[in-house]
């Protein structure tokens, strides 16, 4: 055992310090959000979702914490791909799926399907055709005497599509 120095009294209390900043954030947050969907759910708001305001909220906190250049909290609120697929983005999807009116969506079904294949259909070819194009006259980097520059168009337009 060693008796605490003066730099770890430091350290302990900026960390202090972090997390009292931490827990001041996250309070005020909730606070915000369940205000706004307070005034949602009473119909106050009633064309603006939840899921979205949570959004507009977490922009406008990041862009709070880097304007006023808290490097510790900007290390926190890194943006990690893995976090936003399977924290964040199930209860957004979950959020939509449950404000969706059933009755509607089932009797617009065979208007829907046919939208969205007609439309992926439709931009299959417009990509494709467009980055055929763009090979054959230069603007993009691709070999246009490649005898399979045509399906690697037409691949990358029905993959773009079919996320899109």
């Amino acid at each position: 055992w060693r008796p605490p120095t003066m730099a770890s009294s430091d350290s302990a209390g900026e960390e202090d310090e972090f997390a009292s900043l931490n827990s001041i954030l996250l309070t005020t947050t909730l606070l915000v959000l369940i205000f706004i969907g307070h005034r949602i759910n009473t119909n106050r708001l009633k064309h603006l979702p939840e899921s979205g305001c949570a959004v507009m909220l977490g922009i406008m906190l990041g862009l709070i914490l880097r304007l006023a250049g808290i490097k510790e909290e900007i290390q926190l609120l890194q943006f990690k791909g893995s976090v936003f697929f399977y924290v964040l983005l199930p209860p957004i999807i979950l959020e939509a799926g449950l404000g969706l009116e059933t009755q509607m969506f089932v009797d617009n079904l065979g208007a829907i399907f046919t939208f969205a294949v007609i439309g992926t259909l439709v931009s299959t070819w417009v990509t494709s055709r467009g980055l055929h194009m763009a090979a054959n006259w230069g603007i993009i980097g691709l070999d246009s005497s490649s005898p399979r520059l045509g399906i690697h168009c037409h691949l990358f337009g029905a993959l773009i599509s079919a996320t899109d």
